[in-house]
């Protein structure tokens, strides 16, 4: 079942506090989580900022059960040194005893429309990271951002049923995929199996809300979902801004009351 409950750094990136992370990790303590999910290729992009990152984890005993990537796994000019760059950054972050367990990723970054073959080329790229990934004791799972979301979720399920005879997993953003007309409980009825993240982001009226609450999700009905699943889930609380967004407390008490509101509807 919930194996874990994370919060992502996310929000705290759009406010420019990036190097803040002892200030951060005591408030994402103070308002009940005890992990957190971290960009891999940021944080974790050279010795010395993954340095500062385990210490900041190790004073504030926080833990990273699960990192988030973007890669264009369909550019061909690029994609090579992508995947050096997430091999190398997940060697790095491996060791540090942060509880480290898989990789979120994002195959179709960017802002261009993508068709069947940018589809094609991405999973033969997901298949060998997932392989390289394994060998280092991490899994793989397909995280969606708007790319992936769109037309009802069109290329997330093409990237997942092209890879259905691999162990690559789904990290499902259940907002996105809502946003992009998609049904996440009949996507769950499909994929539920593969599931190993939900990322957790509200929105009314189309606009993303500062803290979990109900709304235009019904994560009432995702928990129930999910509950008929035989994995080990780990959530994340994903708070995020749009220029839209009513931002009338601080993050650190958004936190607290979006852990409040996870523990009402999914009891973690």
């Amino acid at each position: 079942m919930y194996k874990s409950l994370g919060v992502s750094f996310v929000v705290y990136e759009q406010e420019g506090r990036d190097k803040d992370l002892p200030a951060y990790l005591a408030e994402v303590a103070v308002a009940g989580f005890s992990a957190v999910e971290m960009r891999l290729d940021k944080f974790f992009a050279t010795k010395e900022s993954t340095e500062a990152m385990a210490v900041a984890m190790r004073v504030n005993a926080r833990r990273m059960h699960t990192a988030l990537a973007e890669a264009a796994l369909d550019d061909q000019a690029t994609v090579s040194q992508t995947m050096i760059n997430i091999t190398a950054c997940a060697d790095r972050a491996k060791p540090r005893d942060l509880e480290f367990q898989g990789v979120c990723l994002v195959p179709l970054a960017g802002e261009r429309a993508r068709g069947e073959e940018d589809v094609k080329a991405a999973v033969d790229r997901l298949l060998v990271l997932a392989s390289s990934l394994k060998r280092r004791g991490l899994w793989l799972a397909i995280h969606n951002d708007i790319r992936e979301s769109m037309d009802g979720g069109r290329l997330l399920r093409a990237l997942l049923d092209q890879t259905a005879s691999s162990e690559i997993g789904l990290s499902l953003d259940v907002e996105w995929l809502c946003r992009g007309g998609g049904d996440p409980l009949a996507l769950l009825k499909q994929y539920g199996p593969r599931l190993r993240t939900l990322h957790l982001r509200q929105s009314k009226d189309s606009v993303w809300t500062q803290e979990l609450t109900d709304g235009e999700v019904d994560y009432r009905a995702i928990d129930k979902a999910c509950r008929t699943l035989r994995n080990e889930i780990h959530l994340v609380v994903e708070l995020n801004h749009m220029q839209a967004t009513l931002q009338t407390r601080r993050p650190v008490d958004a936190l607290k009351n979006s852990r409040q509101y996870v523990r009402r509807v999914f009891a973690v």
